[in-house]
């Protein structure tokens, strides 16, 4: 899916991202597709958000997991 001329990002809590045929408001955290909500767990919710505040930006793993799951450790690396 790709960003919509059309996305900008919140200026407040009440804003909403819109991209190809869905619509993200950030005050409900809820997604739309369609006009329809979808009923996702909240940190799929919250990885969306992370990833539409940063558009055209490479999101590193690091920070995306510092992010989006704070207090994570990496067993492989030994990151914590």
């Amino acid at each position: 899916m790709s960003v919509s001329p059309e996305w900008r990002p919140p200026t407040t809590q009440r804003d909403m991202w819109r991209f190809a045929d869905c619509e993200f408001d950030d005050l409900r955290f809820e997604l739309r597709v369609h006009g329809r909500a979808v009923d996702l767990e909240r940190k799929p919710l919250e990885l969306l958000r992370y990833l539409l505040s940063r558009p055209g930006e490479v999101v590193r793993k690091e920070e995306l997991l510092d992010a989006v799951w704070p207090g994570w450790v990496d067993l492989l690396g030994g990151r914590q």
